[in-house]
């Protein structure tokens, strides 16, 4: 019996050490359907609203440019807030605002049948993203245990990745197959569904705020430590958010059936990265997976750009969605690596304000550039910025080691 009691005292330790190394746990599975949900509904407007703009507002590329860039104008200024709210222990909260914005907005579509209207919709559903993007990655950091963090971060990408997979195609099924109004309906009713379930994570919002309370929110409402990283994700959120908003416009310029399929073989191409090389980042490092992914992407940028046929653009679709399932996640990790527990909120911030900054000027220039040139001139340049991006890492790394 004595011995018993010992053997007892010496397992239970490594039974709590073993149920702090979890990943999979009820408020981890509860946040990726979260983000799936949410970024299900966010895909079916963005790939409805640029032939919304071109087919019913008569616009051309510049001015489609100019509307989807300000989605990521609006995201900026609630960043550095967000993030000092969930440096405080409440990353909650803001997830739970922005999926509810995210229920307004995506209605509000209905009506807006001038550009006027349009432009404040975009206001509008671009604050809720940006209290997501920089609420939820923060959650996930606090969830996931230190060694599994990029493990973590791949996780959230998968989530975003399989809306990708689904969502944007429905979207172009049901603008063929009744309207646009459809399309915005559905997505605010996908958010409904998403506020339900990001609410639900609530149990774990008490544990982690009774916590937090002995944590200070010393410091600036930006990191200055993560700026490098940010400012290399720039280039990658041109490229992504130009992947997004006008593959199906470049498809419709070169007669190019199938361009609904583009984002499937994107997604899938996503997918497969992550889980093949889920661990990756954190076993050989971020930067080691970081640069590679960076030429895929821009490899798939300019394949993109000089495709006239399904094929051509399906090999964009394979290397752009390896690059980019590469690259995202190991710099969300490098993001929270470089900072504290009590600043991951601010970093988070710091991240998503320079991909904003990165994917509104993306599509605002580059739109004026689509319109100057081709669509396909668009995506060229975009490859050229990832591929000088990539060079500059290289050489970086190669002299001056980074984290």
């Amino acid at each position: 019996m004595k011995a018993t009691r010992e053997a007892t005292r010496t397992r239970a330790p490594s039974t709590a050490a073993a149920a702090d190394e979890r990943l999979w746990t009820w408020p981890f599975v509860l946040a990726l359907l979260s983000v799936l949900l949410l970024y299900g509904s966010f895909y079916l407007t963005l790939v409805a609203l640029p032939k919304y703009l071109k087919d019913h507002l008569g616009s051309g590329a510049a001015t489609i440019g100019l509307i989807t860039g300000l989605f990521s104008v609006a995201a900026m200024a609630p960043r550095p807030y967000v993030g000092r709210i969930a440096d405080r222990g409440d990353a909650h909260r803001p997830m739970v605002v922005a999926t509810g914005i995210f229920v307004v907005a995506s209605a509000l579509y209905i009506g807006a049948t001038t550009l006027p209207r349009l432009i404040i919709v975009r206001l509008i559903h671009g604050s809720g993203m940006a209290c997501y993007t920089t609420a939820a990655p923060t959650l996930i950091a606090a969830i996931a245990p230190p060694h599994r963090r990029a493990e973590a971060m791949g996780y959230w990408g998968m989530a975003n990745t399989v809306a990708l997979a689904l969502f944007p195609a429905l979207g172009l099924f049901l603008v063929g197959r009744w309207s646009y109004p459809v399309v915005f309906a559905t997505a605010s009713a996908i958010s409904v569904v998403s506020v339900i379930v990001t609410v639900l994570i609530r149990p774990y919002r008490k544990v982690k705020k009774s916590a937090a309370k002995l944590v200070t929110t010393a410091g600036g409402w930006l990191e200055r430590r993560v700026f490098f990283p940010a400012i290399v994700g720039c280039a990658l959120a041109v490229s992504y958010n130009i992947v997004l908003s006008f593959t199906a416009l470049l498809a419709d310029e070169r007669k190019i059936a199938g361009a609904g399929f583009f984002f499937t073989v994107f997604a899938t191409s996503l997918f497969a990265y992550r889980i093949v090389g889920r661990r990756l980042a954190d076993r050989r490092g971020r930067w080691v997976v970081i640069v590679p992914g960076y030429l895929s992407m821009a490899a798939g940028m300019f394949a993109a750009s000089l495709a006239h046929g399904f094929a051509l653009l399906a090999a964009a679709g394979i290397l752009t969605g390896i690059g980019f399932g590469a690259a995202q996640p190991a710099l969300l990790a490098l993001t929270v690596d470089l900072v504290p527990l009590e600043r991951r909120g601010a970093a988070m911030a710091s991240f998503y304000l320079a991909w904003e900054i990165g994917a509104a000027t993306g599509s605002i220039v580059l739109g004026g550039v689509a319109q100057a040139l081709t669509y396909g001139g668009m995506f060229a340049i975009s490859g050229a910025l990832l591929l000088g991006t990539a060079i500059m890492l290289a050489i970086r790394l190669r002299h001056f080691p980074v984290a």
